[in-house]
């Protein structure tokens, strides 16, 4: 199967070349679809979590109810009332943006590992086009 220069003839370099491309882009889908799991869960909770404590806080207002003393002290049990109904919004946007922190760092990580494999592959088809 080798010619006069001791290499493959072009066809079979050829045909050659093109079944390690396609094994190794496969191999990367295969590990880049592995990588991907779990993602949507995240990216939901991204964007659930500041409407759950939205919810929360609107509850927590609900359940307000009317203050019979002075004035004084009813604006203390409002202000009370309110900053009590508030700690639900902040803990599902404290959620919501570490979520999205590590989705963002989690897709940054997916992007470099693509241009690593389709690099690594490259090299790979290169190397052994040389042999050949």
């Amino acid at each position: 199967m080798l010619d006069d220069s001791g290499k493959a003839p072009r066809r079979i370099r050829s045909e050659l070349l093109k079944a390690v491309h396609q094994a190794s882009a496969r191999s990367a889908k295969v590990v880049e679809s592995e990588m991907k799991r779990g993602l949507g869960g995240l990216a939901t909770i991204v964007s659930i979590a500041p409407w759950v404590g939205v919810f929360g806080t609107v509850l927590g207002l609900c359940n307000f109810r009317g203050f019979n003393g002075s004035n004084e002290d009813g604006l203390a049990y409002v202000a009370l009332t309110v900053s009590e109904g508030i700690v639900p919004s902040a803990f599902g946007l404290l959620v919501g943006l570490m979520a999205n922190w590590f989705y963002k760092f989690l897709t940054d990580k997916m992007e470099v590992f693509d241009s690593e494999m389709e690099s690594a592959t490259l090299q790979l088809v290169n190397d052994i086009s040389r042999l050949c």
